[in-house]
């Protein structure tokens, strides 16, 4: 009886040995498989997540000037942020000024449209139809002087519409716009589409030249006469603006 379970017992040790051996050559065959075709292989989808981060963007308003009857606000947005030595190495232009890039550190917010108030507050309007970048701007002198260094007549204000430089940022490397108007905002005219040096000359008259990237044209306009005339052009390289737009 013994020797029976004994040879049993012998049996049952033979076939466990035998069945995991087969299950080792099965796994190393399957694993040997894997290796030599790989395109028997499924791997899992890999995603990849983005996170879009919001940022809040607030506007608010800051009393400028009364003109004559008419109080002037500026719409500040935090979307434009002051930028002391801003500059890119894509660019050729240099210069200082303000950029609409949102989260960069900076003292203010910069100005996108004029708000004008006239009649004690019953007649209200924006001087540009659509919030833009107003880099920078002049309003008509009040004060009479015998020799006045602003005009009494218009205006100026230096624009940036679009983001011509392709970089998602609108700054002074993009084409500046000139624009005037009279002093409470009205007859809004666009007198260049793109500048790159201003200055006063005095009395009602500014002076400012364009570039087309190989001559600059010079040009002076009367404030009072509303008339643009071709002082000189010059064929020059030109890698600085200079927008002295300013009191």
């Amino acid at each position: 009886m013994k020797t029976k379970i004994f040879e049993f017992i012998k049996k049952a040790d033979f076939v466990l040995v035998f069945f995991f051996a087969l299950l080792g050559i099965i796994a190393l065959g399957s694993a040997l498989i894997n290796d030599l075709l790989p395109f028997h292989r499924t791997r899992a989808q890999q995603i990849a997540v983005v996170e879009d981060v919001q940022v809040e963007i607030k506007e608010h308003l800051e009393f400028e000037r009364k003109i004559k009857d008419v109080y002037i606000f500026s719409v500040k947005s935090s979307a434009i942020k002051a930028d002391e030595a801003y500059g890119t190495e894509k660019s050729k232009w240099s210069g200082n000024g303000f950029s609409n890039l949102i989260g960069r550190n900076s003292d203010g917010d910069g100005i996108t449209n004029l708000i004008f108030v006239k009649n004690n507050g019953r007649e209200e309007y924006k001087l540009l139809p659509a919030n833009v970048f107003i880099y920078k701007y002049c309003l008509a002198e009040v004060e009479e002087e015998q020799l006045p260094r602003y005009p009494h007549e218009c205006n100026v204000y230096a624009v940036v519409k679009n983001d011509t430089t392709n970089d998602k940022i609108l700054n002074s490397e993009d084409d500046i716009a000139l624009y005037v108007s009279d002093y409470d905002g009205t007859h809004v005219k666009e007198i260049s589409s793109s500048i790159i040096t201003f200055c006063f000359l005095g009395g009602e008259e500014i002076l400012f030249s364009e570039y087309d990237g190989a001559v600059q044209s010079y040009f002076v306009y009367d404030c009072k006469t509303n008339v643009k005339t071709l002082i000189k052009s010059i064929k020059q390289e030109i890698i600085e603006k200079e927008i002295a737009l300013y009191k």
